[in-house]
Order: C-alpha cells, then structure tokens, then sequence
C-alpha cells in the first residue's frame, strides 16, 4: 500500500487546525483549565458540572486510589448530560480525543517517516 505525502501532508494540517480550534472551545467553555490535569478535571466535572460520581458495573463510585472521583476515559463515558453545558462538554472532550489520537497515532508518524 502506498500512502500519498500530499493528503497526509494535508490531511495533518486538517486535523491540527481543527484540534486547535476545539481546544479553544473548550477553554472557553471550562474557564481556561487544564483538562489534562486529572484534579482540575474533576473540579470542572463534579463541581462546577455537576455530574454525578460515575459508578462501576458493580454499581462502586469510580474512584481513584486515593478517593478522588475518576476522570478515566470509562468515567467520561458513563455519564449521562442532564444539562446543554455538560452535553458540550462531553462532546468537545470526545472530538478533543479523537484528533488527538489521530494526529498522534497515525498523521504524526506518517508525517514524518518516509512515505514509498
């Protein structure tokens, strides 16, 4: 199989302006946090969201090991959105998640290896 440097070329820059632009959504959104620190996550979550403590398929709150609610990717994809702002918020963390493992999975490694 042969992959084409110009759509991946093209392809990367697609996906680096979109995450881009997703990210500043979600800064605006939370108030500028960092979503990548579990702890101000939780407070966004929990707090200010006002999600309730996901619970595993024994029905015990996701916790983390030392008793903060979990911020794993099973956490946030449990909750149900009972609000629009946490609808959006779920749904600009998961598009997040998606660009982010593309570009960094795939369009990165494509980007920079050889390409026959």
């Amino acid at each position: 199989m042969q992959l084409s440097p110009e759509r991946v070329d093209k392809l990367y820059a697609t996906y680096t302006k979109e995450l881009d632009r997703l990210n500043l959504d979600m800064q605006e959104l939370t108030g500028g946090i960092n979503v990548g620190s579990t702890k101000q996550l939780a407070v966004f979550l929990y707090e200010t969201l006002g999600f309730a403590i996901p619970k595993d398929y024994k029905g015990k709150p996701m916790l983390t090991p030392k008793g903060a609610p979990s911020t794993s990717v099973d956490a946030l994809n449990s909750p149900v959105p009972k609000t629009d702002r946490q609808d959006k918020f779920l749904k600009l963390y998961k598009e997040i998640n998606k660009y982010s493992e593309a570009l960094s999975k795939y369009l990165v490694k494509f980007k920079r290896s050889p390409v026959s």
